[in-house]
């Protein structure tokens, strides 16, 4: 339901469409739209969930009017703010799907009043203890296919095992989604430059897509099995002077 708003609904800049039948209809509202239309997609799927107003404090500081749910899945109840997670609310392009976010899915009230504070519960305050187990998360969402040949590390142990796979398949470009905690936005280039030299395949660096909660977006470039053969190796210092002289 998250992932299928976030794919056909774009989020309304003008400020003119408000509710689930914007969502449903014209594809396009603001987050009282994508609050209603989670609150009835997931009620129609069985599950129970509930519509939240209050304002939000976005990246650049200012503090906005919004509205998102709680839902209750696998014994717990967790917040979800769809919006926020949809790229076209940031002003990305709306074909672009890389940017598309899980910041926001499944997470603990701890998790979300770093930049969400409540005014009214519709069906009173659910409690929301925890965030849901991120890596499955994240591995459900790469394993729909929706986001191309994607998979899913939390090391560089993991990283290489993956792309040995795909190296093998013959495919020269993947995407990395890496969860470590670790991560933010002002060391995430440093962590991906160090994952790459730690490597023990040949890779290439794309834009990559920090996140505020430790999941970083990299597209890679790989090489595959059929050329691995054709890379020249080396020993020591004078094996590759003598490399060079010969190319």
């Amino acid at each position: 339901i998250h992932d299928w708003l976030i794919f056909n609904v774009d989020y309304d800049h003008s400020y003119s469409n408000y509710c689930a039948k914007n969502a449903f209809v014209d594809r396009r509202c603001v987050c009282q739209g994508y609050a209603e239309a989670f609150e009835l997609m997931a009620e129609a799927a069985g599950l129970e969930a509930t519509f939240v107003s209050g304002v939000a404090t976005n990246s650049d500081g200012q503090t906005e009017s919004h509205a998102w749910n709680q839902v209750y899945i696998s014994g717990k109840w967790y917040n979800v703010d769809v919006t926020w997670d949809d790229p076209t609310h940031s002003g990305k392009d709306f074909n672009d799907h890389s940017g598309n976010r899980y910041d926001y899915f499944l997470v603990s009230k701890a998790q979300l009043e770093k930049d969400h504070r409540a005014n009214e519960y519709a069906e009173g305050e659910k409690s929301c203890p925890s965030n849901y187990d991120r890596v499955t998360v994240l591995k459900s969402a790469a394993n729909t296919g929706r986001y191309g040949d994607v998979a899913v590390v939390t090391n560089v142990g993991e990283a290489n095992s993956v792309v040995k796979k795909f190296m093998d398949k013959n495919k020269s470009s993947m995407t990395l989604w890496i969860y470590d905690t670790s991560v933010n936005i002002s060391n995430s280039g440093a962590y991906l430059q160090n994952l790459a030299t730690n490597m023990q395949y040949i890779i290439s660096l794309g834009t990559y897509y920090p996140s505020d909660n430790g999941i970083l977006k990299c597209p890679i470039g790989i090489t595959p099995s059929s050329e691995w053969d054709k890379i020249p190796v080396v020993h020591n210092v004078d094996e590759f002077k003598t490399l060079l002289d010969k190319n």
